[in-house]
């Protein structure tokens, strides 16, 4: 990070503006896109499928020590990260008794990279899967084959292709890492504006008055993701997916959440008291957050809209606005 520093008017105006950048590489994410080891993951049942079924010869498409090394226990990916932004603070003093705080920032931040390391994973995967396929001529969307005259399922215990199984965490996988890299839930810009005015003679002195404004822009909710919704079922099927002509997802319009606006207050009083012989400093404050009682849901995720551009979802994701709150604190000085 770099920035300038500015001290004017004999400490009447003080000024601090910065910029950073910051990467993170390697960082794990709790994601699986449905590749997980047990008995419910995709990639469990497609190794099903291949056990269950059997050759000309009566052998299993794999053996048991195949099944084995390749149902893999993973509960995560990596991802790299970078974030960049910049943020201004002033302070200025324009009377002894006047003061104001000025906070501004804004930050981009960008992840990259999630669900290489299983994209990798699961190419080797597709040919193996292949190759055991091979042994009696089916393909991955097959739903049966027949083998010695006998027909065999080539179905999942929830119905789905091999096809089915994999497309569906490809999918997943598009979905969940264009969460990441188009700022999923960062609210870009964020603002803090504080006065406060303490009187020192006539009949308020002690008295302290002030007030502020908390803002932040609306946060990164969802991006449409373009596909040809074929089964009208609002999800990303296997083949569905509009791409361009290296194969990458296309993307339409980012939906954005609430923002944040709030008005805080404070008032304090201070004097001196004696008390077991000495004088310490009473201090009465009464601190007033969410002054006009802003209230209402802040959400985070709307379904439909992920998909389709145009159609009218609903919040899955939200948090609420804390209500007004008063605090009442005294203090002693000694």
């Amino acid at each position: 990070d770099y920035g300038i520093k500015v001290d004017l008017f004999d400490g009447k105006l003080y000024a601090v503006l910065s910029a950073y950048e910051s990467e993170e590489f390697n960082n794990f994410i709790w994601q699986t896109a449905g590749f997980n080891a047990g008995d419910s993951s995709n990639n469990t049942r497609i190794l099903n499928i291949l056990r269950e079924t059997t050759d000309a010869s009566g052998a299993a498409l794999i053996t048991q020590d195949e099944y084995d090394n390749r149902r893999v226990d993973f509960n995560g990916s990596l991802m790299d990260g970078k974030t960049e932004g910049y943020e201004l603070s002033i302070v200025a003093n324009p009377t002894p008794n006047w003061n104001l705080t000025f906070k501004y920032s804004h930050s981009e931040k960008v992840q990259e990279g999630l669900f290489t390391d299983i994209e990798a994973w699961l190419v080797d995967q597709k040919v193996f899967w292949q190759d055991a396929l091979d042994k009696v001529g089916a393909q991955f969307d097959d739903e049966s084959v027949i083998v010695n005259g006998v027909e065999q399922s080539l179905l999942s215990d929830d119905g789905r292709t091999i096809y089915d199984l994999f497309g569906s965490g490809e999918s997943n996988m598009i979905r969940i890492s264009s969460d990441k890299e188009f700022g999923f839930g960062e609210r870009d810009h964020k603002v803090n504006f504080f006065t406060k005015y303490s009187f020192r003679e006539g009949r308020m002195k002690g008295f302290s008055l002030g007030g502020g404004v908390r803002y932040q822009s609306p946060n990164q909710m969802e991006r449409v993701i373009l596909f040809d919704d074929k089964n009208s079922n609002y999800s990303i099927n296997p083949g569905e997916m509009t791409l361009d002509s290296d194969g990458n997802a296309q993307f339409g319009e980012i939906y954005e959440g609430r923002e944040i606006f709030l008005i805080d207050l404070m008032m304090a009083y201070r004097t001196k008291v004696k008390l077991f012989g000495k004088e310490p400093n009473l201090r009465i404050q009464l601190n007033v957050k969410n002054l006009f009682d802003r209230n209402g849901i802040y959400p985070t995720r709307n379904i439909n809209s992920t998909y389709l551009s145009g159609v009218d979802g609903y919040y899955t994701q939200y948090s609420f606005q804390a209500p007004r709150s008063f605090r009442f604190t005294v203090g002693l000085d000694f």
